[in-house]
């Protein structure tokens, strides 16, 4: 510009920052920068920034940045305020004209306001004014459009009619921010309680028992919603009124006026945000009685509603009063025939919101992490096909003049499906799946009347269901054969059954008693092939258990998971103990060499002079082999115990061993049955089935 201009910055932090103003002078036709992180209490902040100026001025924002030795920048425009354009027909009524509010009654479509005496606020009111006011005591939903004013007898009495916060303000931008605690009730807070955060956040804990259906046939929800969230909602609009042109035309010599040339009213929505954030713990639990079919729906629980304190804006001169609130819902779908419990835990982080701007239209954002804790379906009555869907979860809004606004429901729930199990009519097959739910929608709207003409502007009415998501949380797994049902350790078995999962996730298991198996040649959904553990002995319960989930949130370890019914398995023959003493006499060495033969082999030169001892009987006996002679005397020594075994199917060989010291002698090679000199060997003599002696071998060195 040719003029010189008076600059000043005003500084917006984060809660619980400041900054005091910058003023300085900038000069006609010259631009000047200023390095925010050099003035007091901006540096390593967050900071936004308004500029105001005595003579027209351009703001632009530039940043420049160095990351990972690339540098780069952007430059953005400051956006010029905009003034709010208020109406004359816009009547504030203050805490003076509320304290004469005498009644307010229903007629019809129409609601009569009665004011005892009057001074001259109300004196000055007329037919087409739009009456609200900056007084917390007013009544709920004071906005209203006077359609005729009676005066007398000491009172002042209006008819009045709804109407939107658009002909109050024909220009103006509404922003919640702030932090507010909840109350149980209507609260009468004004806007100095959450100037100095970002957003509206509370924290509360809502307890719901509700039942739905009939008194024979009905669905049971108890349980609590624990609830930390976080709202941001702004308005930008921009509102033109009805306008009418007259003409004077004459009957009999007499003139009267005629509208012509009717303009309609017109709004523009200039920008639309909301959005919410929870950080939510349900706990709720079921039961079913009776039989049921429902179409989906979603009912508020009475009780619940809590209003948070009514937030008061000014456009202007004229108030504008916003009411959070946050109430409990729960919904229901799908068809029930039988009686059954369950309950679910669920612990999410949610983030859903709509924002719209005139150049780019609508757009929604979301955002979800979860967990969940299930207690599974228990049967309560006769068995037959279910699916259902129960939920239960928060509806979180605003309303402008406690009347309509923007809102947000998150339905949180768990669907169950039963079947007929056809080998226990007593377990149902069962599944059970978590689901979320969320719309969101901002709803405004006006009626605009003049004259004989009315006009319905919806300015904003959207709706959008940001979630629609289910997950799989756990199934009845059942376990119906073992083929075969007996068999040796070591030996494959095949179970059959269904819901073990396609594979075998998460290290999903079969346990033969209380010894897991650990070698799985097949698994699928409906057959899983492996082998009998060691360890296993006599006849055990064999059941399988599909880990669905296995999360680990924070720290905390959750793990979904079901474990079939248990069926009946004989491991066979002499190896199915899983300690040597089972055959061996003495295998652990506690009785010394009790039960085992000395063998020496002998040397040419030190025959008989080699050493077995047990080393540490009173704690893990070892037996201790000592070879004397030198090398290439080629002796040897050990232990030999003959027995009398036939065991059926397989045979286990186990030792713990340690080799201290070893030479290699002329011996080795020179015989495929014997190591070199100094290794431990192990031999097992047997009869074959046609009666002829085996050997067996394996040498450790």
């Amino acid at each position: 510009g040719t003029e010189n201009a008076n600059v000043t910055m005003h500084f917006q932090l984060p809660p619980g920052s400041s900054a005091d103003p910058y003023t300085f002078s900038l000069p006609a036709g010259t631009r000047t920068s200023v390095h925010l992180d050099t003035l007091p209490g901006l540096s390593g902040t967050d900071v936004s920034t308004w500029v105001d100026a005595d003579k027209p001025v351009v703001a632009e924002r530039a940043m420049y940045f160095n990351y990972e030795g690339k540098s780069g920048g952007h430059c953005s425009l400051g956006a010029l305020y905009e003034p709010p354009v208020i109406p004359e027909t816009t009547k504030v009524l203050s805490q003076e004209e509320i304290n004469l509010l005498d009644g307010v009654e229903d007629v019809g479509d129409k609601r009569v306001i009665t004011f005892t005496g009057g001074n001259a606020t109300l004196q000055e009111l007329e037919a087409g004014d739009v009456i609200l006011s900056d007084s917390p005591d007013a009544p709920q939903g004071f906005l209203y459009k006077i359609v005729s004013v009676n005066r007398g007898g000491g009172k002042t009495i209006l008819t009045v009619t709804s109407t939107g916060l658009e002909e109050a303000i024909w220009r103006g931008n509404i922003s919640l921010a702030g932090a507010v605690a909840a109350t149980s009730g209507a609260g009468n807070s004004s806007s100095d309680a959450f100037n100095a955060a970002s957003l509206l956040h509370f924290d509360k804990t809502l307890n719901v028992n509700q039942r739905i259906g009939t008194a024979s046939n009905y669905v049971q929800l108890t349980g609590s919603l624990g609830i930390s969230a976080d709202l941001d909602f702004s308005i930008d609009i921009d509102y033109t009124p009805p306008s009418v042109s007259w003409t004077i035309k004459y009957k009999w010599g007499i003139p009267y006026i005629v509208p012509t040339d009717v303009t309609p009213p017109s709004a523009e929505v200039k920008s639309v945000a909301f959005g919410a954030s929870f950080t939510q713990q349900a706990s709720i639990d079921l039961a079913v009685h009776g039989d049921l079919s429902v179409d989906e729906f979603v009912m508020t629980v009475p009780g619940t509603k809590i209003d948070l304190p009514r937030i008061k804006f000014m456009a202007g001169p004229v108030p504008v009063w916003l009411t959070p609130y946050i109430q409990a819902a729960v919904g229901a779908d799908g068809e029930i025939h039988m009686g059954i419990t369950a309950g679910v835990t669920q612990t999410a982080t949610i983030s859903a919101g709509c924002s719209y701007n005139s150049a780019s239209g609508w757009s929604t954002n979301k955002n979800l992490s979860n967990h969940f804790e299930i207690r599974p379906p228990t049967p309560t009555g006769t068995i037959s096909h279910s699916d259902f869907t129960l939920s239960c979860g928060p509806q979180v809004g605003i309303l402008l003049y406690d009347v309509v606004g923007p809102y947000i429901n998150l339905m949180p729930g768990e669907r169950v499906t039963l079947d007929p199990n056809p080998a226990n009519a007593s377990y149902p097959l069962w599944a059970v799946y978590a689901s979320l739910v969320g719309d969101i929608g901002v709803k405004f709207g006006i009626e605009v009347g003049i004259y004989k003409w009315t006009w319905t502007l919806w300015l904003v009415n959207v709706h959008y269901r940001v979630f629609e998501w289910n997950l799989l949380l756990a199934k009845k797994v059942w376990l119906y054969s073992i083929v075969p049902s007996a068999g040796a350790v070591g030996s494959e078995v095949t179970l059959n059954g269904v819901n073990f999962g396609d594979s075998r996730e998460n290290d999903s298991y079969v346990s033969f008693g209380n010894t897991p198996a650990t070698e799985y040649t097949a698994w699928s959904d409906s057959q899983i092939k492996c082998k009998v553990p060691q360890g296993v002995s006599g006849t055990v319960g064999v059941t399988v258990t599909h880990i669905f989930h296995d999360w680990n949130i924070l720290g905390n370890h959750i793990r979904i998971s079901d474990t079939s019914n248990a069926m009946p398995f004989t491991a066979t023959g002499g190896g199915g103990g899983g300690t040597v003493g089972e055959l061996l006499g003495n295998g652990d060495f506690s009785q010394g060499l009790s039960g085992w033969t000395i063998w020496d082999q002998g040397g040419s030169l030190y025959h008989g002079t080699n050493l077995v001892e047990i080393v540490d009987p009173t704690s893990t006996a070892y037996a201790h082999f000592y070879r004397r002679c030198p090398e290439k005397d080629g002796g040897a020594a050990g232990i030999i115990q003959d027995l009398s075994a036939q065991p059926a199917g397989g045979l286990r060989l186990s030792a713990r061993i340690r080799c201290d010291y070893q030479r290699g002698g002329a011996i080795a090679g020179s015989n495929p049955a014997w190591y070199p000199e100094g290794a431990v060997i192990f031999r097992i003599y047997y009869v074959k089935s046609d009666g002829s002696t085996g050997e067996w071998y394996h040498g450790f060195y």
